[in-house]
């Protein structure tokens, strides 16, 4: 298995040119959702990540994510019609059958943000899986098949905990024991484009094919 080391942005990951930032993480133009294909992690993972959120918002401020919004993109797309989600969801569907998305241990905190905005705070792997390097790969190549603009840097895994924590947090950067998510399923996400709190519409691409 190919494993690609992510120690670099897992202690205190600060955004700027050239470096690895989240995707997805700001509101959506109103009346137009922002869509991104992700993995979701099994409900057992995603309510000790979401337990992990709670502990680390009062700890160091911030908006923690429910478990229903906790995710693992893999390509942001942005600003798209909501009719482009049929599209989509078919072109993504052959990549979405059950068991081919192994096991991920979540033993890292990350940040990002730099020191003069909030941070937002993530959980990843200490490695990235061949895998998941597969599943990444097909999906930016069924986008591109699909002739779908979308983002194109790098894959660095994580799931979003925390948004909006105080400037100079800076948590545990060890998960401790790491969080293990045993099974995934390949979603089509979007941004709900109304104000208030950021929470995510998903939709099943399996159900596409």
């Amino acid at each position: 298995m190919r494993r690609r080391s992510v120690d670099r942005p897992t202690v205190s990951h600060e955004a700027g040119p050239g470096r690895p930032r989240p995707v997805g993480a700001s509101a959506a133009p109103v009346g137009r959702p922002r869509f991104f294909v992700a993995l979701r992690p099994d409900e057992a993972a995603a309510e000790a990540l979401a337990r992990l959120a709670r502990d680390t918002a009062e700890a160091v401020g911030g908006e923690p994510l429910a478990a229903a919004d906790l995710h693992l993109t893999l390509a942001f797309i942005g600003a798209r019609e909501a009719a482009f989600a049929g599209r989509l969801e078919r072109a993504v569907a052959p990549l979405a059958r059950p068991g081919r998305f192994g096991p991920l241990a979540l033993g890292r905190l990350g940040r990002f943000g730099n020191r003069t905005r909030p941070a937002l705070l993530w959980a990843g792997p200490d490695a990235t899986p061949g895998w998941l390097d597969a599943i990444d790969g097909e999906v930016r190549r069924a986008l591109r098949e699909l002739s779908c603009e979308f983002d194109e840097r790098p894959l660095v895994p994580h799931l979003t905990l925390v948004r909006g924590a105080r400037r100079e947090a800076a948590p545990s950067p060890v998960i401790a024991p790491p969080i293990l998510v045993v099974s995934w399923r390949l979603a089509i996400g979007r941004n709900r484009p109304a104000g208030g709190p950021l929470r995510y519409d998903w939709s099943d691409p399996g159900a596409a094919s």
